[in-house]
């Protein structure tokens, strides 16, 4: 009877050491698990990210967004905005820039930190492959943190006029390589091979190569005539349609 009972003390020691054991493993497992689900998952609003549709070459242009914290996890780390340009013309691309950040700030799940104008901003220069053209400015944030981190991007075509001074081109202004006259669009330059007509907005509304270009299918206003020539150099005007 004694060696049954001590036989069941046993089972029964051994069954609680498993039993503890098992429960560690559960709890290791269910920590490691859920460890390895914490993310910061940091995004902008749904307003997206305000910045200017047109630039011209060695300026420099501003964005405006807010940020939000879209995980479950409070971020108190530095926040940094990278930005890459890639140039659709040239088929330039760089690598991630820093283009500034914030840090010193809590942000608790759905909280928002908002920078404004001219806080986060770009120089438009060949260094940071911006050439005539338009370009394609993506920018990230990220928090400065050793997790993972989801990553949301936004995307802008923005539209980067040459260096040289946009000249003032219109019936009057007969020493202009651009002339607009009777509701046509004259180009006088040697070596041409493109024309194209942006809104001042950014938007293409008409491309060719034809030297005379109708304004008939225009609204009145200012537009930005580029004019390419066989070397890709590009040189833009400001015309007036009435």
């Amino acid at each position: 009877m004694k060696k049954d009972k001590r036989n069941n003390s046993f089972i029964n020691l051994n069954l609680l050491v498993m039993i503890r054991k098992l429960l560690l493993i559960i709890f290791v497992l269910f920590f490691t698990d859920s460890k390895a689900q914490v993310m910061y998952e940091l995004g902008f609003t749904n307003s997206g990210v305000s910045m200017t549709d047109t630039a011209s070459l060695y300026s420099t242009y501003g964005m405006e967004f807010s940020i939000v914290n879209n995980g479950s996890v409070t971020i108190s780390d530095p926040i940094d905005i990278f930005g890459v340009v890639n140039d659709t013309i040239s088929g330039l691309s760089q690598t991630p820039r820093w283009l500034g950040g914030v840090s010193n700030i809590t942000l608790n799940p759905s909280d928002t930190f908002h920078f404004s104008t001219n806080v986060i901003y770009d120089n438009v220069t060949p260094q940071n492959s911006y050439g005539p053209g338009d370009n394609i400015v993506v920018i990230w944030p990220k928090a400065d943190a050793p997790i993972s981190q989801s990553t949301q991007y936004y995307y802008n075509n923005l539209f980067v006029l040459n260096a040289s001074a946009t000249s003032q081109a219109d019936s009057n202004n007969h020493l202009s390589s651009v002339q607009v006259i009777d509701g046509e669009i004259f180009v006088e330059t040697t070596n041409f091979k493109e024309a194209q007509v942006y809104s001042l907005e950014g938007r293409l509304v008409c491309m060719t190569n034809n030297r005379s270009i109708t304004v008939k299918d225009l609204n009145s206003g200012t537009y930005i005539v580029t004019v390419l020539s066989e070397g890709n150099n590009a040189h833009s005007f400001k015309i007036v349609i009435k």
